[in-house]
């Protein structure tokens, strides 16, 4: 007769108030009660932790311990990767199967030699539903269970962790839940990186951008399922990787292509990054981007993003903002990589292709005809990113003039780009030199007389002690205060006018009561000593008096057409 030992009845008895699933527990130190599954078990990733939970994913913790699992609710069609723990680290011969309604999904799968140990991910049932899960684990001692023979459990225990699994339906796929991603050349796309283009060069195997793809459902939850597809219409190539892979440009195996191709598709993967590459062709390429879901049959389109490959400079273009420079050694217009809202550029300079496209990093330079009134233009590169800025690739001028340049010089700036040892000139550009600090200070309107509340143009213009127009650009604190007649409508609050070829222009609204009125402006000071000052005067028409001379008119035509009448009746012998 086999004789049972006290110490394996006590081990069956210690599992059983545990779990109540227990069939043969090995006397050698292996797997040992309590057995559970503990909340590093992982849901699409995300590990059940007690405080934090993946958006549909819940747990209850087993009173066998306080990391340990007793209920899991999940999407359907959820990965899961469990993690079992045992009191005695499990043995290199230990296996595992995973079952759910009583159907083995994994089987013989064979654990570390640990006290906690990960099961192979497993992809739970895709329809929604309440399951009775079971973890299967077959201790092994010498002579037990191998891969070879799981079930031969004469010689270690077979230990049934049971479990409840609650599969919820799935949410759709969510366009507008799903978000893209662009950063230029070989900068990785992040949540922070939302540019709309990219440019660079047209030659063979440039990167000109990635564009990152968070594929989600309609409830925020990642969608990994179906095929993403991507296709360059216009030049370029592209290739895509999963979105833990390199995004320098290297090729890779993980999309349908295995090099820089004019299409590309990846399955199964939630979040896709792009590279887009230049193929030698300069132009404006279209990364078109869409899904088809998992039924296999739904195609859904998501939304485009371009990119600009370009050659070398064949052409520059300027547009001059600003001809009116300030004295003496001192700058005019802004530059940088983003205007604000009151700066002003005082030249744009645009670098183009042969083919028309235009180019970023031109960095062109300036050539004065008179350095000792022009001295030089600093030029950047506007990033194109501000609401004011004047386009991405767009380099911006300014000026500054020669120490001892003074007011009513003039002189010429030619930009231009080296290319090929031969330069790319701009038309030459004139600029007049002029103080910044008004002497006089002139308020206009542009008619003498206005209806009642008609609009009306205010014109400030400025002048230094010279006499010619004030530099371009904003002259702080010239005016102080502004105050009026009359009721006027939308009189100006700016105390620092920004002036263009030294005047600044404001919409106002004359008065509604007819009559003369004025508009006056104190000065402030950022003026010249001994500063003057006009007001702007005009007058509205009297209404009133308007109507009176209709009415009188109207008599007068009464009166004429009474005497017809009775000259007509008389004619008639009508009394």
């Amino acid at each position: 007769m086999k004789t049972i030992s006290l110490k394996k009845v006590s081990a069956v008895a210690v599992a059983s108030l545990g779990f109540g699933l227990l069939s043969v527990v090995p006397a050698q130190a292996d797997a040992t009660p309590p057995i559970y599954i503990s909340t590093a078990t992982t849901v699409a990733g995300t590990a059940l932790s007690a405080t934090t939970l993946a958006s549909g994913v819940s747990r209850t913790l087993s009173p066998v311990a306080t990391d340990a699992v007793a209920t899991i609710t999940a999407p359907a069609g959820s990965a899961i990767v469990f993690t079992i723990t045992s009191a005695a680290a499990f043995i290199a011969t230990d296996i595992v199967d995973i079952q759910a309604n009583g159907i083995t999904y994994v089987r013989d799968t064979a654990v570390s030699a640990a006290t906690s140990t990960a099961v192979t991910s497993w992809t739970t049932p895709t329809v929604a539903g309440t399951y009775n899960g079971n973890i299967r684990v077959y201790a092994g001692e010498s002579g037990g269970p191998t891969l070879a023979t799981p079930n031969n459990s004469s010689a270690g225990g077979v230990f049934d962790i049971a479990f409840t699994l609650t599969l919820t339906d799935l949410s759709a796929f969510s366009a507008g839940r799903t978000t893209l991603y662009y950063a230029e050349g070989t900068t990785t796309a992040t949540a922070d990186t939302t540019l709309l283009g990219a440019s660079a060069s047209k030659t063979v195997g440039t990167q000109v951008a990635n564009i990152l793809v968070d594929l989600n459902r309609a409830d925020g939850t990642a969608y990994g399922a179906g095929t993403f597809y991507a296709y360059m219409t216009g030049p370029g190539l592209l290739d895509i990787a999963a979105d833990d892979t390199d995004k320098n440009g290297d090729d890779n195996t993980s999309g349908s292509c295995t090099a820089d191709c004019r299409s590309d598709s990846i399955a199964s993967d939630a979040n896709v990054n792009i590279q887009v590459v230049a193929d030698g062709t300069g132009g404006v390429g279209t990364v078109n981007m869409y899904i088809v879901l998992a039924d296999g049959v739904t195609k859904v389109t998501l939304p485009s993003r371009t990119v600009n490959f370009y050659g070398s400079v064949a052409t520059l273009t300027v547009k001059q903002n600003m001809s009116i420079v300030k004295s003496a050694g001192s700058t005019t217009g802004y530059t940088g990589t983003a205007p604000g809202a009151t700066d002003i550029v005082a030249v744009a300079i645009t670098a183009k292709d042969s083919d028309g496209n235009v180019v970023c990093g031109a960095a062109p330079s300036a050539q004065s005809s008179d350095a000792s009134v022009i001295a030089l233009s600093t030029v950047t590169e506007d990033d194109g990113i501000s609401d004011y800025s004047v386009g991405k690739c767009v380099s911006i001028g300014q000026i500054t003039t020669g120490v001892n340049a003074t007011s009513g010089q003039t002189a010429t700036l030619t930009y231009r780009k080296l290319v090929s040892g031969v330069y790319v000139t701009a038309a030459p550009l004139t600029f007049k030199v002029a103080s910044g600090t008004p002497k006089t200070v002139a308020l206009t309107l542009d008619k003498a007389t206005y209806a009642p509340g008609e609009k009306a143009t205010l014109t400030v213009t400025m002048k230094d002690a010279s006499g010619n127009l004030v530099s371009d650009g904003s002259h702080s604190a010239a005016l102080d205060t502004w105050a009026a007649s009359g009721s006027i409508q939308g009189l100006p609050s700016a105390t620092a006018p920004v002036t263009i070829n030294g005047v600044k222009t404001y919409t106002v609204y004359a008065p509604v009561i007819g009559g003369k009125f004025s508009i006056n402006a104190t000065l402030g000071t950022g003026v010249a000593a001994g500063a003057t000052i006009t007001s702007a005067e005009a007058s509205v028409t009297d209404g009133n008096a308007g109507l009176l001379t209709q009415i009188d008119a109207l008599n007068a035509k009464i009166v004429a057409l009474n005497a017809l009448i009775a000259k007509i009746m008389k004619k008639l012998g009508v009394k």
